[in-house]
């Protein structure tokens, strides 16, 4: 009343709190501001355990929002219910059996964002042990906030690369034509478990084989290069086989956006992998390879991003 909150407001910090999971670990990144300048500027990451919120973390946030009450939270929705739409095509969500009734819609010059208000009560139930969400984003917002300044005429296909999600946006400077989200993490861990699996039959072949007498020199072998780092080795497999994942995906909207009479008939021309987690050159050529298309890589952070669409979301 009378203005009374804005002015309480200038006499305390603002604080921004971002929380992203991806796989096994929340990150956190907190920006805190007092009279235009920066007072804290930091990161963490916490374990999840069992799918649950550590309790570390949730104190954590308790006692920081306790300490500072103008703090507010921002979020990245991870659902596979949102995605994109033109709105001179509503057929294009009946086709896909969307409710728009049943959504939350964001509105832009000539496509919409839209996110199924259930979704969204669930978000805030992960994180009802502090309070909640005071914003929650979507995936495709952030995305195209992040590549608006370089959009054309040419059509690409962007992908939000983390470790058990990415997002897909098809767009140029016309339009935003389609958008997938998708989470990959239980793909990724069951290539994982096949490749141990075939490793484990591997190292017992070898220790028959390292018996025989007839093999004296087979620590010739190439496979036997004990130069070689195992973790090196595990990483770049980790990454092939996410990105044998993620070319999969690649490879099924392109066809979806295809084959549907309801987008227009138009051709992507590159991908672009908006990098999160570096990814390694070997799983960027195998998806190139894959795909058969030109594709390039750009340095990606997401808990930056993340902070400033919380910052301008809070001034608005």
């Amino acid at each position: 009343m009378f203005g009374f909150n804005k002015i309480l407001r200038s006499l305390f910090s603002n604080a921004f709190i971002v929380i992203n999971i991806d796989g096994n670990i929340c990150y956190i990144k907190v920006l805190r501001l007092k009279e235009g300048g920066i007072v804290e500027d930091f990161s963490r990451e916490f374990k999840i355990l069992e799918g649950q919120l550590p309790f570390e973390l949730i104190k954590f946030i308790k006692n920081y929002k306790r300490r500072y009450p103008f703090s507010y939270i921002g979020v990245m929705a991870k659902t596979y219910n949102q995605g994109v739409y033109n709105p001179q095509k509503p057929e294009i969500l009946e086709s896909n059996g969307v409710n728009i009734r049943e959504c939350k819609v964001l509105k832009f010059d000539n496509w919409n964002v839209y996110i199924k208000k259930n979704e969204i009560e669930e978000i805030q139930k992960q994180f009802n042990r502090f309070g909640g969400a005071d914003y929650i984003f979507s995936p495709f917002v952030i995305t195209y906030l992040a590549i608006k300044k370089e959009l054309d005429s040419k059509l690409r296909l962007y992908i939000l690369y983390e470790k058990s999600n990415i997002a897909i946006l098809i767009a140029n400077c016309d339009e935003v034509y389609f958008a997938g989200y998708f989470m990959i993490e239980s793909e990724i861990s069951q290539a994982q478990e096949e490749v141990k699996y075939a490793n484990d039959l591997l190292e017992n072949t070898f220790d028959i084989m390292e018996e025989l007498e007839d093999f004296e020199d087979f620590e010739d072998f190439d496979f036997f290069n004990e130069n070689k780092e195992e973790e090196e080795v595990e990483q770049t497999i980790q990454d092939i086989n996410q990105a044998s994942i993620v070319a999969g995906i690649i490879q099924n909207s392109l066809n979806e956006f295809y084959s549907n009479d309801l987008y227009e008939e138009k051709f992507v021309e590159e991908i672009i992998i908006l990098d999160n987690v570096g990814i390694s050159n070997e799983g960027l050529k195998y998806i190139a390879d894959t795909t058969l298309m030109d594709i390039k890589k750009e340095q990606f952070d997401l808990m930056q991003e993340l902070l400033a669409i919380t910052q301008v979301e809070f001034g608005s």
